[in-house]
């Protein structure tokens, strides 16, 4: 998937807009290292479990070696699970595992629209959901937002959570946060769909702010939530 830049440059009322590189340098850079570490060291605190990676293989094996053959999976839409090599390991699992989402896409493309609502159905409570977010503060609130529901379900319902990010979605405070993700993201959004869907625009729908991990269903087990931080600037 194009990166946040290239979705800016090829989309004519978004380049249009005579503000929107500045929010590209302030929102699209990588934080610094000391940031990077605040902010995982505050996840840390709150109960997630966090892992912080130099490169996206090291990301993608990671997650690839906690799904055992004959578990569920599921995603939302993301294009930082594309762009980190994520989607593409979980289809070579395709005979281990049971890919929702992937079966969703496949009915949604046959017409089958009763058929996409129910597998999307049961991918918000998979063994695995994977997703990125919109922000994360440096004191660890994490945020995200969709349209459709297909990244909110699975944040509450799934059984674990991979929420998978690149150091771009940093921030400082949840006033920045809600900068990064109304005047940022959506616009971003927006353009992608109308590049490669009927739709003129997203909008945002549904929306969290996760402050809190969770536990998993076993008792004595731990967070349900694991959050992978991928050092550069991944997704929007």
């Amino acid at each position: 998937m194009k990166s946040a830049r290239a979705v800016h440059a090829a989309d004519s009322a978004l380049s249009a807009e005579a503000a929107f590189p500045r929010l590209l340098d302030r929102f699209d850079a990588p934080a610094s290292d000391e940031a990077v570490a605040r902010t995982a060291q505050a996840l840390q605190r709150r109960g997630f479990v966090v892992r912080v990676f130099e490169k996206p293989a090291e990301a993608v094996e990671f997650i690839d070696g906690h799904i055992k053959d004959g578990e569920t999976v599921s995603m939302g839409g993301s294009t930082t699970l594309s762009q980190l090599g994520v989607i593409d390991a979980l289809k070579r699992r395709e005979a281990a595992v049971t890919n929702f989402k992937a079966l969703a896409l496949e009915a949604r493309a046959k017409g089958d629209l009763a058929g996409f609502a129910a597998i999307s159905a049961k991918g918000a409570s998979a063994d695995w959901f994977m997703s990125s977010v919109s922000a994360v503060t440096e004191d660890g609130v994490l945020h995200a937002a969709d349209f459709s529901g297909s990244r909110i379900s699975g944040w509450l319902a799934a059984k674990r959570l991979f929420l998978v990010l690149g150091t771009n979605k940093i921030v400082p405070d949840e006033e920045a946060a809600e900068h990064r993700l109304v005047e940022y993201q959506l616009p971003l959004e927006s353009a992608r769909l109308r590049a490669t869907t009927t739709f003129k625009s997203s909008t945002i729908a549904n929306r969290i702010q996760m402050v809190h991990p969770g536990a998993a269903f076993a008792a004595g087990a731990p967070s349900r939530v694991t959050v992978i931080i991928v050092k550069g600037a991944w997704g929007f």
